[in-house]
């Protein structure tokens, strides 16, 4: 599944929002690989970035109605937002 970042919790056991492309969702991160490199700030984030991921969708039926939870179970790939270069200056980033 791809998803687009929309805010990130650095605190344990805190829900990250994601977009699916049509909603934002709240998403447990259960990949500990990848949250190990986030913690060592090898990975870093910007607007726009895509996260592809293998999620798990939980579903349940409550007395108030159809419950449903996400878990992003691995982080196969951590896509950075494309950057736009300046024409005018293509060492240089809008």
């Amino acid at each position: 599944m791809d998803l687009a970042i929309v805010s990130l919790a650095f605190k344990d056991d805190n829900k990250w929002r994601l977009n699916d492309g049509n909603n934002s969702i709240s998403v447990l991160i259960k990949d500990e690989g990848f949250l190990n490199q986030v913690d060592k700030s090898h990975i870093s984030f910007a607007k726009g970035d895509l996260l592809i991921c293998k999620v798990k969708k939980l579903q349940w039926q409550t007395e108030g109605g159809l419950k449903t939870e996400y878990e992003v179970m691995k982080v196969n790939e951590h896509r950075p937002a494309p950057k736009q270069l300046n024409i005018f200056n293509p060492d240089l980033e809008v």
